[in-house]
């Protein structure tokens, strides 16, 4: 089950945590909010942010871990993300190294020739 791949995830060696759900996402291969992650680096999260199945319908979910962002401002702070994330997904999908190391390198390129980082940032959400 999904649960169990989330669990064998946690125990991973990573610089930078991953929580409960963003490891979820990445395992289904769906987009991750890089300000999201971002909220999930600050000291105190709970990395244990699942939502809880009430029934069919509905789900119970932790105010915070639902709706806490953190603002993407800077190259710097892009390149923690995206090295986190890339990180997180060669756990499961080792084959996609190549793909993602070439991306970095588009994105650090559009950085370094915009006059402001929200350019890269922009071109990278849109994505």
């Amino acid at each position: 089950s999904i649960d169990l791949l989330i669990d064998r995830a946690q125990l991973e060696r990573l610089v930078d945590p991953i929580s409960r759900s963003v490891w979820k996402k990445i395992i289904l291969d769906r987009y991750v909010d890089f300000e999201h992650l971002y909220a999930t680096f600050e000291k105190g999260y709970d990395h244990n942010d699942e939502t809880k199945d009430f029934n069919e319908e509905f789900a119970i979910v932790k105010k915070d871990s639902f709706t806490k962002k953190r603002s993407v401002t800077s190259e710097s702070d892009w390149l923690r993300l995206f090295d986190a994330w890339k990180a997180a997904v060669l756990v499961f999908y080792r084959h996609r190294d190549d793909e993602l190391s070439v991306y970095r390198e588009y994105v650090v390129k559009i950085f370094r020739s915009s006059p402001s980082p929200s350019s890269a940032i922009l071109f990278d959400r849109e994505v």
